[in-house]
């Protein structure tokens, strides 16, 4: 199946897509505490107050808050943002000073800092204000860390000449625990932790953002879609996006402008181990009138004409659908994104053949490899006989349809991916 980018925002009617992990401003969520962080970070801005030290979990959306205050700051407020820390201490002084537009080729790490100084000092007198946003700053070593504390000592008698907000994992509040960094922990006067999301703002999380899209207050996700999603993420927003954009892409891919909970499962089970996958009831498979004609279609036809037939699913239902084509990539080969070996698989009621273990069970997805010889992934019978009514001549294989998804899990462990075209 050939999907378009950003197809399914005009099938829902919205105006944007609504789930891109990109930390978006406007699509800025104001829950209690992604209020308090902004609020405290605006205060010691405002107020000059130092060090300022923002935590959370791994997509907990520090950065969206980082990217809302830069949006909100006043114009006398000069910002210089570093998001990359693998850094020496002379590197971290070069992108600050590029931040603020400070000239510096060829300048010593004193001559830096002078440098910062002198410019520090020209915009308190000029009634302006500097902030030093540092993200992902848990990745910066207690070196460079006293590099930053050593910034913060340019001051006059009676202000700070410049701002520093850390924002960064727990891990980040653990190593300001490490005896050398004492004198910054001193430093710090405000600090805050982003947690998850609960399970009530969770859901107005969802529905906040598909508003913004331009939903309107149409009801897209069902009851128990959400508690699937909910389940999923526990609160982290960035699983919440990945999970509602996929889902919703796996609504168009059906023709369905509701997104039930089995479409969440079809969804998350990609995203979880074997022993954590959860079954999907009775997901009904329909395709979308504008993808039936002319976007899917036989790659294996040098004609590329449309092929249909009528099948009978794993979950009972007779769809018209044509051979789909899947790639595979192998992480290994060195081809990052490049799709390398094809093969070609297709829904059928498979037909007794000679030999054929699994004669009272039928349904399976005939996969025939190019590119790829089965023999030499590893263990492939020890691991992938359960999944296979039948391993044929020619490279093919017969894999039941229940265990499809399960199958595909598995060959990720080797770098090896199936997936429709994009």
């Amino acid at each position: 199946m050939k999907l378009q980018k950003n197809m399914y925002k005009e099938f829902f009617g919205l105006e944007i897509m609504p789930f891109n992990t990109t930390p978006d401003a406007s699509f800025f969520f104001e829950s209690e505490q992604h209020n308090e962080a902004l609020a405290r970070l605006k205060y010691a801005i405002e107020e000059r107050k130092g060090f300022v030290l923002i935590t959370g979990e791994i997509g907990s959306g520090k950065t969206t808050v980082c990217h809302t205050l830069l949006s909100q700051l006043d114009k006398d407020v000069k910002t210089a943002l570093v998001t990359n820390t693998r850094l020496t201490g002379k590197e971290l002084l070069k992108t600050i000073c590029c931040e603020f537009d400070i000239e510096w080729k060829k300048a010593s790490h004193i001559e830096l800092v002078h440098k910062l100084n002198d410019f520090l000092i020209d915009q308190l007198r000029d009634d302006n204000n500097a902030v030093i946003i540092i993200d992902e700053a848990q990745n910066l070593t207690p070196k460079i860390l006293e590099e930053i504390r050593l910034i913060s000592n340019l001051e006059t008698d009676k202000e700070k000449l410049v701002q520093i907000i850390l924002m960064g994992q727990p891990e980040l509040a653990e190593k300001l625990e490490l005896p050398e960094l004492k004198q910054l922990k001193q430093r710090i006067v405000t600090r805050y932790h982003i947690y998850p999301l609960a399970a009530a703002e969770c859901e107005r999380y969802i529905n906040h953002r598909l508003n913004i899209a331009g939903a309107q207050g149409r009801r897209i996700f069902d009851n128990d879609a959400v508690n699937e999603i909910i389940e999923y993420s526990k609160g982290v927003p960035r699983l919440i996006n990945i999970a509602c954009d996929q889902a919703m892409l796996q609504a168009y891919s059906m023709g369905k402008h509701r997104v039930t909970r089995d479409m969440v499962l079809e969804v998350i089970n990609e995203f979880l181990p074997p022993s954590k996958i959860k079954k999907c009831d009775n997901l009904k498979k329909d395709i979308p009138k504008e993808l039936n004609k002319n976007n899917i279609i036989n790659e294996n036809n040098s004609k590329n004409e449309t092929v249909e037939n009528i099948v009978n699913d794993s979950y009972g239902t007779k769809t018209e659908i044509e051979p789909e084509v899947a790639l595979i990539s192998d992480k290994n080969n060195g081809n990052k994104g490049f799709w390398s070996n094809i093969f070609s698989f297709k829904k059928k009621k498979i037909e007794p053949l000679p030999g054929l273990k699994n004669k009272d069970d039928l349904e399976g997805i005939l996969i025939e490899f190019d590119g790829v010889n089965i023999n030499e992934i590893r263990e492939f019978d020890k691991r992938f006989g359960r999944f296979i009514l039948e391993k044929l001549k020619g490279n093919r294989v017969i894999v039941r349809e229940e265990y499809f998804d399960v199958f595909k899990t598995e060959l990720k462990k080797d770098g090896i991916y199936i997936d429709f075209n994009d």
